[in-house]
């Protein structure tokens, strides 16, 4: 039986995490056998390192048996003498029922509770026939060169570290892992549900041969590997050439970007054009390609794209918010309610009522009498790519502004310019 022995997995963790020295872990389990053989696994390891695991199950309610194998799964785990805590989706009426916002659901709320328990680490069991089925279907949509990674080991959602311990082993392996523990499993009938795309991905790749399937992981970590370096030049780029201002612009030092190669100037301005739109995803590459050439044959000029404006000259490339593509309508936030401005801004205010609407031609004649003191700070365009805020009968525009104690208000894009271009 290849199951995956203590050793063996107590090497891969050492290998690619590293922890605290008595870590607190959160595991995200489905019931399946993944993520089973994951929960027996970690048990084992964590008391070599004195810590302890919390389990947490979303129940979507998506399936007709799913609150029925939900409580079988927190009775079960709960006799292992493991904190287990089961979360169940209370669904707005309005929100699509679909694989996306029941993933983003899951997350969120995992997230809440781990936050409340100090736990920083999250542990999924994606393995290694997930990655392959998800670089597969990225190929077959021909997506870009960084959007073929598939799924890293390691993402960091603002305070929550998701960490992928099983990408390296199969499925098969996995299932036999549970069948070493003897432990028993949810078979979750949504995976062979063909209304979605990765259980056609599955059923597609079950039916390739075994030299094509060789051949398809091969082509994979090859890939993997070439990505990995863009990424690494894409940081030494960012760290040397890039300036952020909190306001939602960013600065190109153009003369090394004329340097790079076209590879990297294609991905470097995909990656800020993402962030400063506060879309999720990158624009099309044939518009960057266009974008480029632009750049190369042109000092001075403006450009927009991606629902942003781009101002180039000889020295620089400045990127931010294109005010005209700003849906956001006037706005009332309730006290100790967040709200994300534009995908790019977060707006709070523990103790007060926040009204909130965009800054326009029309009602700065009679604002900007009130921000006098900062009239050169910024141009127009990138001020008005930022709210008015009203809080008891004050006026504030974030950044400019002397006193913004009432309020928290940064820069927190949907797509963080620091995340990597897979998930």
């Amino acid at each position: 039986m290849n199951y995956i022995s203590k050793d063996e997995f107590t090497s891969a963790i050492n290998t690619n995490f590293t922890f605290e020295k008595t870590p607190h872990l959160g595991l995200s389990i489905s019931g399946g056998p993944d993520s089973m053989a994951l929960l027996m696994l970690v048990k084992e390891w964590i008391k070599s390192k004195s810590g302890k695991i919390t389990v947490f199950h979303f129940d979507h309610k998506m399936r007709k048996k799913s609150s029925k194998e939900a409580i079988w799964l927190k009775t079960y785990i709960s006799k292992l003498g493991i904190n287990f805590h089961l979360l169940t989706w209370d669904r707005d009426e309005k929100l699509k029922l679909n694989m996306k916002n029941a993933r983003d659901a899951r997350y969120e709320r995992i997230s809440e509770i781990c936050k409340k328990l100090k736990i920083i680490h999250l542990m999924t069991a994606h393995h290694y026939n997930d990655n392959l089925e998800t670089y597969y279907m990225r190929k077959k949509r021909n997506s870009s060169c960084l959007g073929l990674s598939s799924i890293p080991k390691i993402l960091i959602k603002e305070n929550l570290q998701i960490i992928r311990p099983l990408l390296g082993f199969s499925k098969e392996r996995l299932v036999n892992t549970c069948n070493f523990f003897n432990v028993s499993w949810i078979e979750d009938s949504s995976n062979c549900n063909e209304e979605y795309e990765r259980p056609r991905v599955r059923k597609e790749l079950s039916k390739k041969p075994a030299t094509q399937l060789i051949k398809l992981g091969k082509e994979f970590k090859k890939k993997k590997n070439h990505n990995e370096e863009i990424e690494k030049k894409l940081r030494n780029f960012f760290v040397s050439n890039l300036s952020f201002f909190e306001y939602g612009v960013f600065h190109i030092n153009k003369k090394n970007f004329l340097k790079s190669s076209k590879e990297l100037k294609i991905e470097i301005l995909k990656k800020i054009l993402t962030t400063a739109s506060g879309k999720i995803f990158p624009p099309r590459e044939v518009s960057v390609k266009y974008l480029i050439k632009l750049i190369q044959s042109n000092t001075c000029f403006k450009h927009t794209l991606h629902s942003c404006l781009l101002e180039i000259n000889s020295e620089k490339i400045l990127i931010f918010r294109e005010i005209s593509s700003i849906k956001e309508e006037k706005k009332i936030i309730p006290k100790g309610n967040p709200y994300l401005w534009d995908n790019r801004f977060f707006l709070y205010s523990k103790n007060f009522r926040i009204e909130c609407e965009r800054i326009t031609i029309k009602n700065w004649i009679f604002l900007k009498k009130y921000f006098a003191f900062k009239k050169n700070c910024l141009n127009f365009s990138i001020l008005s790519s930022l709210p008015l805020i009203k809080i008891k009968k004050k006026f504030f525009i974030p950044f400019l502004s002397l006193n913004n104690l009432e309020y928290d208000f940064y820069f927190k894009p949907i797509i963080p310019i620091a995340r990597k271009n897979f998930f």
